[in-house]
């Protein structure tokens, strides 16, 4: 039993170990990890989630998602994790949202979720978020410029066309 107690503490040590390795690496990543039940609660948050949404993990854990997200974005929320967990075991699907950031901000986000709900270990839909707000203000900076005349700031001939285009579109049935 000796040899078996000591094979059973080097063991024990060695997942410590690797859960130590997983834990600290997971808090240095600059995307949060969230993981959230069937019942829609969160049963997990890594530290990063503190520097994206300004709360810490245990201010989250046992708190439902919709806390965190603006009224219209609900029910399309729940639908996406609805579709996430119908997937198969360890199949993912990846949207853009808002949540509540730092002092009532809002923070863009990049969403990776995975369907780990039936794993025995896990039992939840993993989610992966990351800050796109600086591509966001990017491309809506670029979006201005393109239809814009940089001189005057007025709309340009690319912003007349689009929304003549548009015009004639949503008016088929009589001509513009």
């Amino acid at each position: 039993t000796a040899i078996y107690a000591k094979s059973r503490r080097s063991l024990d040590s060695r997942r410590r170990a690797a859960e130590q390795r997983a834990e600290t690496m997971l808090a240095a990543s600059a995307d949060a990890v969230v993981a959230i039940g069937p019942d829609k609660q969160i049963m997990y948050a890594t530290e990063s989630v503190n520097q994206l949404l300004g709360l810490g993990p245990q201010t989250l854990v046992g708190r439902r998602l919709s806390g965190l997200l603006p009224a219209e974005r609900l029910a399309p929320s729940w639908q996406f994790l609805t579709d996430v967990m119908a997937l198969p075991l360890g199949q993912s699907l990846r949207s853009e949202s808002r949540l509540t950031g730092p002092y009532g901000a809002w923070v863009y986000v990049d969403v990776l979720a995975t369907n780990w709900v039936d794993a025995p270990d896990i039992g939840a839909v993993v989610i992966s978020l990351r800050d796109i707000g600086t591509r966001r203000a990017l491309e809506e900076k670029l979006q201005a410029q393109a239809y814009t005349d940089s001189l005057t700031g007025l709309p340009n001939r690319a912003l007349f066309r689009l929304r003549l285009d548009e015009a004639v579109a949503a008016h088929e049935e009589r001509p513009v």
